[in-house]
């Protein structure tokens, strides 16, 4: 007949590219999961005889970082929905290309307590620890918030539907450095109590 048929070609994560979706998943779990920079996967694709620039890997990392926004979105809504969240912030080194060193950045982390049946977290990155960032993510949250004594959370927790539960890990340590520091045995008591509550906790 002169001409070629052909079945349609499936949709692409990134249209166009040569990476398939094992590829780019690779890429992906590879940054974000196991800490391997880009400039690190171009080294181990090159011992396996691939080449694969680590500007063609930002170019894909930046693409699906767009694919999956709103899937991102619909965790953050759905995570701060909740009654109840833990939330933390640690520091983290942030590569600063052409100073020579390293900058600190951090990783919010929002997550559903333990003991819901729904275990969601949702992380957003910033380079400062300013408290416009849980301002900003719990904007909307309303129950209890469980979080350590700093000052960042403190706008969230004065609001009238917004309950603090205080973290007994980090008030635990101050007894101990002062028990360490003094013997004293008020702090020894306190310290005796908590692991009870402990106990409670592991029992239950």
């Amino acid at each position: 007949c002169e001409t070629i048929a052909m079945a349609p070609v499936p949709a692409a994560a990134i249209d166009k590219a040569i990476a398939g979706t094992s590829v780019l998943a690779n890429v992906i779990i590879a940054k974000y999961l196991d800490h391997q920079p880009l400039h690190r996967q171009e080294s181990v694709y090159a011992r396996m005889g691939v080449t694969i620039p680590r500007s063609t890997m930002a170019g894909w990392v930046g693409s699906i970082g767009v694919l999956i926004e709103p899937l991102t979105d619909l965790l953050q809504e759905r995570v701060v929905g909740f009654n109840a969240l833990q939330a933390d912030e640690t520091p983290l080194p942030v590569l600063d290309p052409g100073s020579g060193k390293t900058a600190t950045g951090y990783l919010w982390a929002y997550r559903t307590l333990p003991s819901n049946p729904v275990q969601s977290v949702v992380f957003d990155f910033a380079m400062t620890r300013a408290q416009a960032h849980p301002n900003r993510m719990l904007a909307t949250f309303e129950g209890t918030l469980q979080v350590d004594g700093y000052a960042g959370y403190n706008e969230i927790l004065r609001r009238p539907s917004v309950i603090e539960a205080g973290c007994f890990a980090h008030a635990r340590r101050k007894f101990v450095d002062v028990y360490e520091a003094t013997r004293s045995p008020i702090a020894q008591q306190a310290i005796t109590r908590i692991a009870a509550l402990y106990q409670i906790e592991r029992d239950i």
